[in-house]
C-alpha cells in the first residue's frame, strides 16, 4: 500500500544547527509488517561470539609492524590551532582576528560535542515529538526464547536469488508497504521512526535537515565523490564484491578476525581519494547529522556505542577516526552507481544501527529505493536523506536508478567485535580466555541473556516524549 508522509510543520534552522536531529516537524511513524517481529529476527541473527572475518572492499589491514612505525597522535578529535609563524611581522588585520576567533569557537564547539554528543534543546525535542502517532500491538517479546551471544550476527546462507532486482510493482503486489517521502513532487523531510509490534524504534528514516546550506554541502560532497569515481583507480575486488557491482572503499578502524586489537584500515592507493572526500565540508555535515539523529532516536544504543568508542580511543591513541565528531569507527564510501544486492552485514552488531545517506542526481520515485525484506518495506530514498537500519539483522537491498541517473552513498557503521573487545577489558574472547578464565566464564554465562538486554536499549516514541532513556548495561 502507499504511505504518503504528512506535510512537514517545520521552520528552517540556523545554518549553524547542522547537528540538530531535525527541526520541529510532524512525525509519521512507519509500522513494520504485522508479520514482522524484530525480537525474533534479532534472536535469529545472534550467534556465539566467534569472531568472523569479512573482506572489506578497498581496505588493507595494517600490520603490527606498520602500526609500530607510526607516530602517536593523541589529539585526534581536537587538533590544536597551528601556531602563528614567529617570523611573520605583518600586523593582524580584523579579518585575521575574526578568523582566529572563529577557529576558537569551532574548537570549543568540537570539545562540547566530544563530551556531550548532540543533545537537542528541550524546545526542539518537544516539538519534534509532539505529533508522533503510536500503534499498540499485543506481542510480548519477553516470552520469546533466549539466544546466546549479542554482538555478532549469524552468518545466514546467502539467497540464491540475491542478485535478482525486484520491480517496485512486484514488491507492492507481494504485500510490501511503499513508503513515499513526499506528495506531488514536493519532498517532506519529516522523520519517520520505524517501529515494531512492540512499539520499539528499530530503524529510522531521518530525512534531512530543512536547511539550504545542508543541501548545498550534500551536493558538493556528491560532486567530489563523482570526481573520485574513475573505475580505473579501483581494484577488481573493489569493483565487484558481495554487496554489488560498484566501487567501494572503507576507511577508519575495525577489529578483523585473527587480530588481537583493533587496527586502522590502510588504503595506500586511495589516500588522496579519501583525503578529498573526508576533507569536503559536506562530509562533516552529513556525518554530523547522522550522529545527531542517531543520538536523538536511539539514545540507549548511541550511549553504549559512544562509551565504547571513547574508552577505546583513550586506550589506543593511534586509532584514527574518520571524522572528529563521530562515534562510528568505520565509514564506507560507495561510488557510482550504488545498487546493493540482497544481503545483511553479519560482522556488524545485531542490535546496532548503521547510518546510510544517499547522494546523487536521480529520480527517487523510480529507483534508488531501500528494500527491507523481513519488514516488507519499500522506502523511497532521495538525495540527501539519511536512513538508519540494524544492517546485521535486517536483510536489505536497493532498486537501481534509471538509466542516466547517478547515485552514491556514505555509510557509517560499527562492527560487533569492537564492542566485544572493549567489554572484555580490551581483549578478544580468545585473549580473555587465556588471561582471565574466571572473567571469561562469567562473560560466557551472561551471553544467554544479552539479547534481552540489547532489546532493553531500544526506545519507544513515548519514551522519547517523556525523556525516558534506557540505562546502558555493562556486558561484562
Amino acid at each position: 500500500m502507499l504511505l504518503a508522509l504528512k506535510p512537514a510543520l517545520m521552520k528552517a534552522p540556523a545554518a549553524s544547527a547542522d547537528a540538530s536531529p531535525n527541526s520541529p516537524l510532524d512525525i509519521c511513524p512507519v509500522i513494520a509488517s504485522g508479520d514482522a517481529d524484530f525480537a525474533a529476527l534479532l534472536y535469529a541473527a545472534i550467534d556465539r561470539e566467534d569472531e568472523c572475518n569479512e573482506n572489506l572492499p578497498g581496505a588493507k589491514l595494517i600490520t603490527s609492524a606498520m602500526k609500530d612505525a607510526w607516530p602517536v597522535k593523541k589529539a585526534r578529535f581536537n587538533d590544536p590551532m597551528p601556531a602563528l609563524d614567529a617570523t611573520d611581522n605583518s600586523p593582524l588585520n580584523s579579518s585575521h582576528q575574526q578568523s582566529c576567533q572563529h577557529k576558537k569557537r569551532h574548537h570549543a564547539h568540537n570539545k562540547q560535542i566530544l563530551v556531550n554528543g548532540y543533545p537537542p534543546s528541550v524546545k526542539t525535542a518537544q516539538k519534534c515529538l509532539s505529533s508522533a502517532e503510536i500503534v499498540q500491538t499485543v506481542l510480548d517479546t519477553t516470552k520469546l526464547p533466549v539466544a546466546s551471544g549479542a554482538r555478532t550476527a549469524l552468518n545466514k546462507p546467502i539467497p540464491q536469488n540475491r542478485r535478482e532486482i525486484p520491480e517496485i510493482k512486484a514488491l507492492v503486489d507481494d504485500g510490501f508497504q511503499y513508503v513515499a517521502c513526499g506528495m506531488d513532487g514536493v519532498l517532506s523531510k519529516a522523520p519517520q521512526p520505524i517501529v515494531n509490534r512492540n512499539r520499539l524504534i528499530i530503524g529510522h528514516i531521518a530525512g534531512a535537515p530543512q536547511d539550504s546550506t545542508y543541501d548545498k554541502e550534500a551536493k558538493d560532497l556528491f560532486k567530489v565523490i563523482i570526481e573520485e569515481s574513475d573505475p580505473n583507480t579501483f581494484s577488481k575486488d573493489e569493483l565487484n564484491h558481495k554487496r554489488g557491482n560498484f566501487p567501494a572503499i572503507n576507511f577508519g578502524f575495525t577489529l578483523p578476525n585473527g587480530f588481537k586489537h583493533p587496527i586502522n584500515l590502510e588504503n595506500s592507493h586511495h589516500k588522496e581519494k579519501i583525503r578529498c572526500i573526508s576533507g569536503c565540508p559536506g562530509f562533516s555535515r552529513v556525518t554530523a547529522f547522522q550522529n545527531a539523529a542517531f543520538e536523538f532516536w536511539n539514545p540507549g544504543i548511541y550511549r553504549y556505542q559512544k562509551s565504547c568508542i571513547e574508552q577505546l580511543l583513550a586506550h589506543d591513541p593511534e586509532l584514527k577516526c574518520t571524522t572528529p565528531k563521530t562515534i562510528f569507527p568505520t565509514t564506507a564510501c560507495n561510488f557510482r552507481n550504488v545498487c546493493c544486492y540482497k544481503h545483511h552485514d553479519m560482522q556488524n552488531c545485531p542490535f546496532g544501527w548503521c547510518a546510510i545517506t544517499a547522494l546523487g542526481d536521480f529520480d527517487h520515485t523510480l529507483g534508488g529505493h531501500l528494500v527491507l525484506w523481513e519488514l516488507k518495506l519499500d522506502i523511497e530514498f532521495p538525495h540527501g536523506y539519511t536512513v538508519f537500519i540494524p544492517s546485521a539483522t535486517i536483510t536489505h537491498s536497493n532498486i537501481p536508478v534509471v538509466d542516466g541517473d547517478v547515485r552514491v552513498s556514505i555509510t557509517q557503521y560499527c562492527t560487533g567485535s569492537i564492542f566485544c573487545y572493549v567489554d572484555n577489558g580490551f581483549r578478544t574472547d580468545r585473549a580473555l580466555h587465556e588471561e582471565d578464565k574466571k572473567r571469561y566464564e562469567k562473560s560466557q554465562a551472561q551471553k544467554d541473556h544479552m539479547w534481552r538486554m540489547s532489546l532493553g536499549l531500544l526506545s519507544t516514541v513515548q519514551d522519547l516524549k517523556i525523556g525516558k532513556h534506557p540505562a546502558v548495561p555493562l556486558f561484562q
